[in-house]
C-alpha cells in the first residue's frame, strides 16, 4: 500500500513538472511566460523532429506528421503553421528536408521573432526581436509624445485607402512603449479588446478615440481621475494642453 502511494505520488509529481509556466499575474510574469512559451515549445518541437528524424530518415514538413504534445496534438488542419492551446504565438515550419529544418515563431503581423535549427539547443531571437531602448523625454508630458505618433497613424490610415479615420484602436497599426520592450511584449500594440479605450504599455495616461469619421478625428489623454488634460485633433502635428496635470494625481498603478 504504501509503496503504491509513493509511486503514484512519483507520478504526480513528475506531471506537475511538464505542466509549462502559464504567465498568472502581473504583467512582469506575463513577460517571463512569452519568453518561456518559446524557449519550451520550440525546445519541444525540435526534440520531436529530431526523433522523427532518427525513425524515418528526414524531417517533416507538416506539423501534423509531428509527435508533439503541447496542451494538445496538432491536428490534421496544421501543416506548416501550429497555435497550440493558450499559446500566444504562431509556429512555423519554414524548412525542413532530409538534412535540415528551421522553425520560426510569428509574432504581430506574422513577423518571424525568434527560430531553432536542427543541432540548436534552444530558439535564438532574430533582428528585431531583441529589447527597445526607447529614450523619452522625461521633461515632455506623455501625452505630447504619443498623441502626435497616434494622429499619425490615422492619417496614414486615410492615405492608405480607409473611408474614414479608424474609431477604434484595435484598427489602428501602431506601436508604443514608453519603457523598454521586445517585439513580443504585451500592449505595445492594440489588441482586440482595445476600441475606443488603450493604454500603451508604460503609459500612464489612458487615450480615448472620441470622435472619428471620414473627415476628422479627435483622441483625448485622460488622466487618473477620467479628467480629459490633452488632445489631438485632424490638421494638428502637436498635442493641446488643456488644463495643467497634477502628475502624481495622473499616475495610473
Amino acid at each position: 500500500m504504501k509503496m503504491r502511494i509513493k509511486v503514484g505520488l512519483m507520478a504526480l509529481l513528475a506531471c506537475l513538472m511538464t505542466i509549462p509556466d502559464q504567465g498568472i499575474g502581473a504583467l512582469v510574469s506575463r513577460q517571463r511566460s512569452l519568453f518561456t512559451e518559446q524557449q519550451k515549445v520550440m525546445g519541444h518541437a525540435a526534440e520531436a523532429m529530431k526523433a522523427h528524424h532518427d525513425r524515418h530518415g528526414e524531417y517533416p514538413r507538416e506539423w501534423r506528421q509531428l509527435s508533439v504534445n503541447w496542451y494538445g496534438w496538432p491536428t490534421l488542419q496544421n501543416r506548416d503553421l501550429w497555435q497550440p492551446k493558450n499559446c500566444q504565438f504562431v509556429y512555423k515550419i519554414v524548412a525542413a528536408d532530409r538534412d535540415h529544418f528551421l522553425i520560426q515563431a510569428l509574432g504581430w503581423e506574422d513577423r518571424p521573432i525568434a527560430e531553432i535549427r536542427e543541432g540548436m539547443k534552444k530558439p535564438m531571437d532574430l533582428p528585431g526581436a531583441e529589447i527597445k531602448l526607447k529614450k523619452l523625454d522625461a521633461d515632455t508630458p506623455e501625452p505630447k509624445l504619443f498623441l502626435p505618433v497616434a494622429a499619425a497613424a490615422m492619417r496614414a490610415a486615410r492615405e492608405n485607402g480607409a473611408l474614414r479615420y479608424p474609431a477604434e484602436w484595435k484598427l489602428l497599426k501602431i506601436t508604443y512603449s514608453a519603457i523598454p520592450y521586445r517585439t513580443y511584449s504585451l500592449g505595445i500594440h492594440p489588441n482586440e479588446s482595445d476600441t475606443e479605450d488603450w493604454r500603451p504599455r508604460g503609459c500612464r495616461y489612458r487615450y480615448v478615440i472620441t470622435q472619428a469619421d471620414r473627415d476628422h478625428f479627435l483622441i483625448e489623454a485622460k488622466g487618473r481621475a477620467g479628467t480629459v488634460e490633452y488632445e489631438i485633433r485632424d490638421g494638428m502635428t502637436e498635442a493641446k494642453f488643456l488644463r495643467n496635470p497634477n502628475t502624481s494625481a495622473n499616475i495610473i498603478e
